[in-house]
């Protein structure tokens, strides 16, 4: 798999909703990126999202640290 390089800064300074992250985000980046690397949870406005989220990238970290 090639390197995935730094994403860039997210250009909104509030937080985003779940419709924000969906079609801005998602629909370009693809849902791992965006959970892993691209979108802190501390960035979703949406409090039930912010948990799922922060709960995925712990699990996606696992998978990182199992493959290594």
């Amino acid at each position: 798999m090639p390197e995935v390089g730094e994403p860039q800064k997210i250009p909104y300074k509030r937080l985003l909703t779940a419709c924000e992250i969906r079609d801005d985000f998602i629909a370009y980046d693809g849902l791992g990126f965006c959970v892993y690397t691209a979108i802190p949870a501390e960035k979703i406005a949406d409090k039930e999202l912010r948990r799922l989220w922060q709960e995925a990238r712990a699990a996606l970290q696992q998978i990182v640290e199992y493959l290594e």
